[in-house]
């Protein structure tokens, strides 16, 4: 069973609020520290924007960040996105998100594995849940979609945004660090990306950026995500 995690209106406040004071740079930060925080409400990390690194290394028109950090037995990924049409029409599990609406995505790849994961969260609460045993496989299209579907008994959460002038929605991602042989213990480190799908109805294609300094758009670049530190 699918597994919902509330977040309040403080605490969305607050991410909103580091979004919009921190400055976005064209410089990506290729190592990122992940700080253990026990509550939700002590969260300080800074915010990792969203860009198209692959394009000009510019911002998006409608920017966003994300925020990682971990609790001891789980790692947590939240994101604050702008938004004018807010939508997701796929369906409940792992139906094929990225082509149904606005979507966030995280890539995860423990220090030292081959295998990496795929986590996704639309503003209807769909998901997609993925373990992908190599990125040689997978771009020689040696799986099938079905082949990959993974129960990571992540925790999700996604919900609308309006506050101010800051109009979109938020998503998270909390995986058990077991499950996805993540070690959160200090000096180990894992790859990641946390990338996004944002769409307007009536509109053809979608703006699509990430977090880590992508050469090209293809999400599934292991070898170019970001350095995720604990």
């Amino acid at each position: 069973m699918k597994k919902i995690k509330i977040i309040g209106e403080k605490i969305v406040s607050k991410l909103v609020g580091s979004y919009k004071s921190g400055k976005a740079t064209c410089s990506i930060e290729e190592k990122i520290p992940c700080p253990e925080k026990k509550s939700w409400l002590e969260i300080d990390c800074r915010p990792i924007y969203f860009f198209r690194n692959w394009d000009m290394r510019r911002l998006p028109s409608e920017g966003g960040a994300a925020f990682i950090f971990h609790d001891g037995c789980n790692l947590n990924v939240v994101a604050v996105m702008e938004d004018s049409d807010v939508f997701s029409d796929a369906g409940p599990s792992n139906d094929e998100t990225w082509v149904k609406g606005d979507v966030l995505e995280l890539f995860i790849q423990p220090g030292g594995a081959g295998r990496y994961y795929e986590l996704h969260v639309a503003p209807n609460l769909a998901t997609l849940q993925l373990a992908i045993p190599d990125i040689e496989g997978f771009r020689a299209r040696k799986y099938q979609f079905e082949e990959l579907f993974f129960d990571s008994e992540s925790e999700f959460g996604a919900d609308s945004i309006t506050l101010g002038d800051f109009k979109g929605w938020w998503g998270l991602v909390c995986v058990p660090a077991k499950k996805i042989a993540l070690d959160l213990s200090p000096e180990s480190s894992a790859k990641f990306a946390v990338c996004r799908y944002n769409y307007w109805r009536g509109r053809e294609k979608p703006e699509c950026s990430s977090t880590a300094a992508l050469s090209k758009l293809s999400f599934h670049t292991p070898e170019e995500w970001q350095t995720m530190q604990f």
